[in-house]
């Protein structure tokens, strides 16, 4: 396997870990936006999704896109700490969610 192949594995095992570590913390199962919350103009669709409903529809969903598309990754992934932020506010300990998107932040970034 070459390093950009290695790199896009590394990327799509890392989204299964956030999607597990999403499960774990009981955010997983976060209903399905309905469409006109597509249309923010607003970092993480904050005014239109939760945090979970971004993470899990749109920044997993489009990673998963780009993976099938063969497509290149995001110059630059910095998730982590909004997913800190996320559980500083609403009082949660999130740390297997931070750790995998600390990770996924790290993958995304150097696959390019």
């Amino acid at each position: 396997m070459t390093g950009p192949e290695e790199a896009r594995k590394g990327v799509s095992t890392a989204i299964r870990e956030v999607a597990d570590a999403m499960a774990y913390h009981g955010i997983w199962d976060e209903p399905e936006p309905p469409a006109d919350a597509w249309h923010s103009s607003q970092p993480f669709f904050a005014d239109t999704m939760t945090f979970p409903q971004w993470l899990r529809y749109v920044l997993l969903g489009r990673l998963e896109d780009l993976l099938a598309l063969d497509a290149s990754m995001p110059e630059y992934c910095e998730v982590a700490p909004m997913a800190e932020e996320y559980a500083r506010v609403h009082g949660l300990v999130l740390t297997s969610l931070i750790d995998a998107l600390q990770h996924l932040d790290r993958l995304v970034t150097r696959s390019r």
